[in-house]
């Protein structure tokens, strides 16, 4: 019984720290327009899918190249193409993946630091 009296009291302490931030429905859609996609944002979003088709492609390659290699009994060769189509593969889906946070994060330090402006511009 007691331990919950304590577990009430910290939740009501964190309560009384936590600011207000009322939004008023006109500052909601000031803020939701700026959601949208600078160029640059823009411009690393479409490298980021080519570089995973070209990543794809490049693995698929490898595949089919490596299943050549074992019907013309070069196992070693086959193994080899096999392996770097996996490996292109993987760098090209590290690369988007990497591309799409930068760009997620990007869009959402533009977020913050605007909302941030119309809050000291009150």
């Amino acid at each position: 019984m007691e331990e919950n009296q304590e577990t009430n009291s910290f939740i009501d302490a964190m309560e009384a720290k936590k600011p207000e931030i009322t939004l008023e429905v006109e500052e909601i859609e000031k803020i939701s327009k700026y959601a949208v996609n600078p160029a640059a944002e823009s411009t690393v979003n479409t490298v980021a899918s080519i570089l995973l088709i070209i990543g794809i492609i490049g693995a698929l390659v490898g595949f089919v190249g490596g299943l050549g290699m074992f019907s013309d009994d070069e196992t070693a060769a086959g193994w080899g193409f096999l392996g770097g189509g996996v490996i292109v593969f993987l760098v090209g889906l590290l690369e988007w993946a990497f591309l799409k946070v930068f760009v997620n994060i990007s869009r959402n330090l533009y977020n913050i630091n605007d909302i941030l402006h119309e809050i000291k511009n009150k």
